[in-house]
C-alpha cells in the first residue's frame, strides 16, 4: 500500500508538471496497474538476469553433445518468486 501511494503521488505530481514518469515493471500485470496511473517508461531486468538466462539456454542446448559447464552462479530464486 505504500509504495502504491507513492506511485498515486508521482502520477499526479507528474500530470501536473506536464512530465511523463515511470519505474522498473515487474510482471505485465504490475506494468499495466502503473501504465493505469499513468505511467509511461517501464524497465524491467538487469543485464546479470540477461546474460545468465542465455548462457543457461546454451548450456541446455549443448548439454545433450556431452559438454559440461562449471556454473559459478548459484540457481537462486527471482526476486517475483519471494
Amino acid at each position: 500500500p505504500k509504495v502504491w501511494n507513492a506511485y498515486k503521488k508521482i502520477a499526479k505530481a507528474a500530470e501536473k508538471a506536464g512530465k511523463w514518469w515511470g519505474t522498473p515493471a515487474f510482471t505485465p500485470d504490475h506494468c499495466r496497474k502503473l501504465m493505469d496511473l499513468g505511467a509511461s517508461f517501464f524497465c524491467h531486468n538487469a543485464d546479470i538476469v540477461i546474460f545468465k538466462a542465455g548462457v543457461e539456454s546454451i548450456q541446455k542446448q549443448f548439454s545433450p553433445l556431452g559438454f559440461t559447464f562449471d556454473n559459478r552462479l548459484a540457481a537462486g530464486k527471482s526476486y517475483l518468486e519471494g
